[in-house]
């Protein structure tokens, strides 16, 4: 689901930004269920255990440090509703 998620931020963004079409309706609604989902995504990341030398570690300061050197900053730029963004930014 994420993947699929990811794809459609990556595809559908850049060709809000490029021809200034904001998203309204059903489009509308959809961006702002990829943004909670992903949202949602980094709190329960924080919350998964990591294997460390062979064992699961549930110790919440390893997780984070594991997490931080991981996906968190992927995680992050996908959770950010850039769609706001570029209709607030006027680059001309």
């Amino acid at each position: 689901t994420a993947l699929l998620l990811t794809a459609y931020i990556f595809m559908l963004v850049p060709y809000q930004i490029t021809f200034d079409d904001a998203p309204t309706g059903a489009l509308n609604a959809m961006d702002n269920c990829v943004n909670v989902f992903f949202g949602i995504d980094i709190l329960v990341n924080f919350n998964m255990g990591v294997w460390q030398k062979g064992a699961l570690n549930m110790q919440r300061k390893h997780i984070a440090r594991a997490y931080y050197r991981g996906w968190f900053w992927i995680d992050f730029l996908a959770a950010i509703p850039w769609n706001e963004f570029a209709s607030t930014v006027s680059f001309f």
